[in-house]
């Protein structure tokens, strides 16, 4: 994926209110069927509800970079990448704090966010605006 850095603090938090707004009203959330994703929210129980709720969490601070998507025919699409630091419970009950890998496609005029990637950060991510 190429790495795209032209975005201000503001832009970012003008997304962030779009997203929150779109997942609380009529729009739509939906998550990436990836074996990732699915085995991250199977391990740490975590659902539509919790999901909705960790993203009407992020900040600006957790925002981290924006990809380009190179998938055929949605290349002027963007992906924005988020990493909250997150305290969840296994299934074991046992308490993880972790750094998370939260990459969103949001779709302004089909008022669609897609979460395409959300798991443990493979490696430690940086921060833009911290």
């Amino acid at each position: 994926m190429n790495l795209v850095c032209e975005i201000t603090k503001e832009e970012v938090e003008t997304l962030l209110q779009k997203i929150k707004k779109n997942i609380t009203t009529n729009g739509y959330l939906v998550l990436s069927n990836r074996g990732k994703n699915l085995e991250f929210c199977k391990n740490y129980a975590i659902n539509s509800k919790i999901l909705k709720n960790i993203i009407n969490k992020l900040t600006v601070n957790d925002f981290s970079s924006i990809l380009s998507n190179e998938h055929p025919g949605y290349e002027s699409e963007k992906l924005y990448v988020f990493a909250p630091k997150l305290k969840l419970i296994d299934l074991k009950g046992q308490r993880q704090d972790m750094q998370v890998y939260l990459k969103i496609n949001y779709i302004e005029v089909k008022r669609t966010a897609i979460v395409v990637s959300f798991h443990e950060a493979l490696h430690n991510l940086e921060y833009m605006f911290i």
